[in-house]
């Protein structure tokens, strides 16, 4: 049965738009639920890879240190980050991903409070590729900040943001890039239906449609003082990206650090 076929037999008529999206996109293999388990690519070895190429002192910031991961998913950043010699916990918001680090961080033998809800003080706390997700930023940020010691640091990094190629998400399915920019909504959640089998009709809850300047204005609104800040752009156009009507366009990465003043 031919991508099309199928569409039409699950959403019946397609509209130009759903046709033309199809064209760009892989063929179905059914759809699964809004929780997809981790697979073959996730290992505890590789888990800090990313973070440690962001910030190349991670390993003496976390050693001995309590550590809030935030945004941990399924908790192999904060397996990980336990490894290293941090006193960890883990926050998120969805229980299967809770679940699922509470198995790992048994399976490896390790004392690491997961949970749903913040709690206690932290020296550092990290936050990888969830801001993006946050359904209220400024909250999460303000959540951050209480919970940080004087001095604190929050390691952040996130994308691509909303205008980024593939700020949508949607590269399970596509990869054609801006497709939140050439298709309307209702399109995409369509064809997306196809390939998730959650119910969702819109980009909400799952993105909050971070784009660079919002989160510009989020930190400058924050009581964080940015310590640093770096964006990396897409195909590697970082000169393109000095043209203000392209940066939003272009930058598919994040990477900043977040310092609470030691004196309030």
């Amino acid at each position: 049965m031919s991508k099309y076929t199928n569409a039409r037999s699950v959403l019946g008529p397609l509209s130009l738009r759903e046709r033309l999206l199809l064209v760009f996109s892989v063929e179905p293999a059914g759809a699964s639920g809004s929780y997809v388990e981790p697979g073959t690519d996730w290992d505890v070895e590789g888990a800090l890879d990313e973070l440690r190429r962001t910030f190349p002192d991670l390993d003496g910031l976390v050693a001995g240190k309590r550590v809030l991961d935030y945004g941990c998913g399924d908790g192999y950043q904060s397996v990980a980050l336990r490894l290293a010699g941090a006193e960890v916990m883990g926050v998120d918001i969805e229980r299967k991903r809770i679940r699922h680090a509470r198995e790992l961080a048994g399976k490896h033998g390790l004392d690491i409070e997961f949970a749903t809800v913040t709690r206690g003080d932290f020296d550092v706390a990290v936050s990888q590729n969830a801001f993006e997700h946050m359904p209220d930023p400024e909250a999460s940020l303000a959540e951050i900040f209480e919970i940080l010691k004087p001095g604190g640091k929050l390691l952040l990094c996130f994308g691509p943001p909303w205008y980024a190629p593939y700020g949508s998400h949607m590269y399970f399915f596509t990869r054609l890039p801006w497709v939140n920019l050439l298709f309307p909504e209702r399109v995409v959640m369509r064809i997306r239906s196809l390939y998730r089998a959650d119910g969702l009709q819109s980009y909400a809850p799952e993105l909050n449609r971070m784009s660079i300047r919002r989160f510009e204005q989020v930190v400058r609104r924050s009581p964080f003082e940015l310590s640093w800040r770096r964006y990396r752009c897409s195909w590697g156009l970082h000169w393109l990206a000095r043209v203000p009507i392209l940066r939003e366009l272009l930058i598919n990465r994040v990477e900043a650090v977040l310092q609470k003043p030691w004196l309030l």
